[in-house]
């Protein structure tokens, strides 16, 4: 957006708490300086579990969707470029690859994997692992992290594959 002039730079003076961004999230961007924009949330998506249900070494792979021992008690988010981001670390490809080939060999896995499961969801999963329906659901750190103030049962971690990683910008659009 900022490379077509459909955004405003920022004045950072007037922004006085500016200076309590994490400097880590603002790498996440395009816009590591925060010319345009300021991170003001970032995400990493990885798997909930139950921890009375599940040990967490069955989790060091997003693989662990395929396992069709667990099938009944997994959760997939409903969101396409989740779903790939995760079939993509499984097979050892960068989230940001523009192969071909990748990019159908991780629609086969996902679509694997929703085929042992066949459940999608959202929040669901957060709601689902709280009550015990799910033991096992891919969802994202601050979603499962309100779970877990609540239940000493319910875990949070990133598969070793790794997972993604998502910032949320706020900016300032011209009015053109």
């Amino acid at each position: 957006l900022y490379r077509n002039g459909y955004l405003l730079e920022l004045d950072h003076a007037q922004i006085p708490n500016i200076r309590h961004l994490n400097k880590n999230s603002a790498a996440l961007a395009t816009d590591p300086e925060n010319i345009y924009g300021i991170p003001y949330t970032v995400t990493a998506t990885g798997t909930g579990y139950r921890k009375d249900r599940i040990h967490p070494a069955l989790l060091q792979s997003w693989n662990v969707f395929a396992n069709p021992d667990l099938s009944e008690h997994m959760l997939l988010l409903n969101d396409s470029r989740e779903l790939l981001s995760a079939a993509l670390k499984a097979l050892g490809h960068s989230l940001n690859t523009t192969d071909r080939k990748e990019i159908a060999e991780a629609g086969r896995l996902a679509r694997k994997w929703v085929a042992n499961i066949g459940k999608l969801g959202t929040a669901a999963g957060r709601l689902g692992l709280d009550e015990g329906e799910y033991w096992i659901a891919q969802t994202y750190d601050g979603e499962i992290a309100l779970a877990m103030l609540d239940n000493p049962n319910i875990g949070f971690l990133v598969p070793e594959e790794g997972g993604a990683l998502n910032a949320a910008r706020f900016v300032t659009p011209t009015h053109r």
